[in-house]
């Protein structure tokens, strides 16, 4: 998490404790939206982790056409929370902090009940816009209890010929290991999206391989890659 919210946090557990209050469940409510997801974003840089780049493997079939269409990528991530997305040496997204908090200020942010996805228990939060006119293109977020690593997120949005389409996008993680230090990221992510009625759309897979740390990435790099591409900001995660 990043120092001021973590602060926050911390001190929230301290007085609870302090007061003689040991009710868990208590203690859990005060863990709240922003914080959760300032935990999300940052996971990796909570790691210890400095830097990053990684190879990724997109597999994507549509149940309309025939066929499997392959595409690979490349990221780089840099922290606290810089990830750029390149596709055959072009950028295809980029995020950080800021893209991240200005999709937040378009957004109310409200945590729901815990959930458990594939045996892990969840914080739950769901960001609406605050636009009346694009309410029901929420995004949800299923976020690990024990270290803030993100679960599963599910996504409504509008595709050129289809108002709403849902994506889930589950990921998995492995221990990757660099020098004496293992750090935990994420080792492929698999997607559905269906349509208003149900209907599956298509399945993608992304494929993360060859992790390189701590490679001394700085700003210069990612504004230099960006200088001819200031509309690739994306809200991240």
């Amino acid at each position: 998490m990043s120092r001021n919210l973590t602060a926050i946090f911390l001190m929230s557990v301290l007085m609870l404790v302090s007061g003689g209050i040991a009710n868990a469940g208590i203690a859990d409510e005060r863990v709240t939206a922003e914080v959760i997801l300032d935990g999300m974003t940052h996971f990796e840089a909570d790691q210890g982790l400095k830097d990053y780049k990684a190879g990724i493997l997109e597999i994507t079939e549509e149940t309309s056409r025939p066929g499997v269409v392959q595409v690979e990528k490349e990221i780089y991530f840099m922290a606290p929370n810089v990830l750029l997305t390149m596709v055959n040496g072009e950028p295809k997204s980029y995020s950080d902090d800021k893209s991240f908090q200005v999709f937040l200020s378009m957004m109310d942010l409200e945590r729901k009940d815990d959930e458990e996805i594939r045996g892990e228990a969840c914080f739950v939060v769901v960001a609406t816009p605050r636009d009346p006119a694009l309410k029901k293109y929420t995004k949800t977020y299923y976020v690990a209890k024990s270290d803030f690593r993100k679960i599963r997120i599910v996504s409504v949005r509008s595709e050129m010929s289809i108002q709403f389409v849902t994506y889930i996008i589950d990921f998995n993680y492995n221990d990757f290991a660099d020098g004496g230090k293992k750090y935990s990221l994420v080792k492929s992510s698999e997607a559905v999206a269906h349509d208003g009625d149900g209907v599956e759309l298509l399945t993608q897979t992304n494929l993360f391989r060859d992790y390189e740390f701590n490679i001394g990435l700085t700003q210069k790099f990612f504004d230099k890659i960006l200088e001819d591409y200031k509309t690739y900001f994306t809200e991240g995660s």
